[in-house]
């Protein structure tokens, strides 16, 4: 019988692109790299199928414990390389589709201002805004070198002081 979490993780890559991903056997790199590349190449539409609590438990995932694998060994330096606090930018606009109380401010921030300044103004309406928040760095879940990207586990980030710069 297939476990629970394998159920979760193959229903997930159903939504994606009609692709059912069967994890009993899979190794633990070809795991990382189909969450990194998924992840990775969906847009908002991904938050409008998919919870971010299930999409948080991609990132911690007690079948391939080892999440330093989504990682180049370049973004893992730098990720390493980071103080125990750092400073987190976030740009989002009214065509965002997320229910904030339901799924917070997403998984997906940057430690580059200029970055989320850019994510705020991309859709062109009058409502960008650009938030920061302050988090340990242990509640980074990875960092892509792309878009200088902060991936957080939202779960752990409730109740945080997000400041709108």
């Amino acid at each position: 019988m297939e476990d629970a979490e394998d159920v979760e993780i193959a229903s997930w890559g159903t939504i994606m692109q009609d692709k059912i991903f069967d994890v009993r056997n899979m190794k633990e790199q070809d795991y990382w790299n189909i969450v990194r590349h998924y992840y990775q190449n969906t847009e908002l539409g991904l938050l409008d199928t998919v919870p971010q609590k299930q999409l948080v438990l991609l990132f911690c995932n007690d079948k391939f414990p080892n999440r330093d694998m989504i990682m180049t060994d370049r973004e893992l330096e730098k990720l390493n390389s980071f103080p125990l606090t750092i400073t987190i930018y976030r740009g989002v606009s009214s065509k965002e589709k997320l229910d904030f109380k339901e799924y917070g401010y997403g998984m997906s921030w940057t430690i580059n201002k200029n970055t989320a300044k850019w994510f705020a103004s991309r859709f062109k309406d009058e409502h960008q805004v650009v938030l920061q928040m302050e988090i340990p760095t242990c509640d980074v879940l990875a960092y892509f070198d792309k878009e200088e990207e902060i991936v957080i586990d939202t779960t752990r980030c409730h109740g945080r002081n997000i400041k709108n710069i």
